[in-house]
């Protein structure tokens, strides 16, 4: 699901998208048809300032549909499910993250792939997050990967949770405590990791064990 100023927009075990109007609450249109949309599970969506919307599924593919009417350009680099998509500031550049174990970046104008970051993931890449030159994965097999984008190498990888990595954020450029963090959280083993960017160590990780309600 994602949302702007005046829609909301939700992706569907039914293959669909549904844009919904923020005030009445009431469905405008869906994004799908004979012709236009995916072939799985929608697994991500992305609305950007221009009324475009991204998309990502299980088909592997990511649609870029046009701001009006009910039709899209697809994306098909990816070879797995589409587990994440972000845009960068100016909405020029798409980053996914894949089940091919794959982050890969796109030119959203003309849709070509830019850089593919891979072999470093032994399993699904199950969440990301990217900050400028600095893009951090999680995979299912609870390793995390931090890259550099304009080098396109991996500065750091290592296996920090027992299973799916579910969260991953960074901090940086607050000018505050948590300035230079990457903090992520695995869904299996309940633990949470703090990373100090400027020496790639670990610097806290506990586990979070909550009472039975």
């Amino acid at each position: 699901m994602d949302a702007s100023q005046d829609v909301v927009i939700t992706g569907s075990t039914d293959h669909g998208l549904r844009v919904y109007n923020m005030q009445t609450g009431k469905q405008i249109k869906e994004l799908f048809s004979k012709n236009f949309g995916h072939t799985e599970w929608v697994t991500c969506v992305k609305i950007l300032k221009n009324k475009k919307v991204i998309s990502g599924g299980m088909d592997s593919n990511i649609c870029i549909w046009e701001a009006t009417g009910v039709s899209c350009k697809y994306i098909t680099e990816n070879t797995g499910s589409i587990s994440k998509i972000m845009v960068n500031d100016s909405e020029k550049i798409l980053l996914s993250g894949s089940y091919d174990s794959s982050v890969r970046l796109f030119d959203i104008g003309s849709m070509q792939c830019l850089s593919t970051l891979s072999g470093v993931h032994k399993g699904p890449v199950s969440e990301v997050d990217w900050k400028n030159s600095l893009c951090v994965s999680g995979s299912k097999d609870g390793s995390i990967a931090i890259w550099d984008l304009n080098s396109e190498k991996c500065i750091k990888h290592a296996k920090l949770h027992g299973g799916l990595v579910k969260n991953i954020k960074l901090f940086s450029g607050n000018n505050n405590q948590f300035d230079n963090l990457i903090i992520t959280g695995g869904s299996n083993d309940g633990m949470i990791n703090c990373i100090d960017m400027r020496t790639n160590n670990t610097v806290f990780s506990k586990q979070v064990i909550l009472n039975n309600l």
